[in-house]
């Protein structure tokens, strides 16, 4: 058995994983808000006190630091294995955001 990677590998590996998550789950809560409520006036969106954009932000970073948390551990002790399965899921996160953005701008 080998010894785990260093700290900086499995955080290096952790990120893209936070990242690719919260494309993803940005998309899906777009997605999501576009399916099943109605779109908001923009003439009164500047007085309102919840922006729809900043709590999709903010959901959606909150969730791809827990998936970075859970990949850093992973990683922790199978670099290469989450290192593999990266690349895949980029691709995923990359046309959830292209699907998002053509179909629920």
């Amino acid at each position: 058995m080998s010894a785990p990677p260093r700290p900086g590998v499995a955080a290096g590996i952790a990120v893209p994983w936070g990242g690719a998550a919260a494309v993803i789950v940005y998309a899906a809560l777009r997605a999501a808000q576009v399916a099943f409520t109605r779109e908001a006036n923009p003439a009164t969106i500047v007085w309102t006190a919840h922006s729809g954009y900043v709590w999709r932000a903010l959901i959606a970073g909150y969730a791809g630091g827990m998936a970075a948390i859970v990949a850093y551990v992973v990683a922790r002790r199978d670099a290469e294995r989450a290192a593999r399965a990266l690349p895949p899921v980029i691709v995923a996160a990359a046309g959830a955001i292209a699907a998002q953005a053509w179909l629920a701008p």
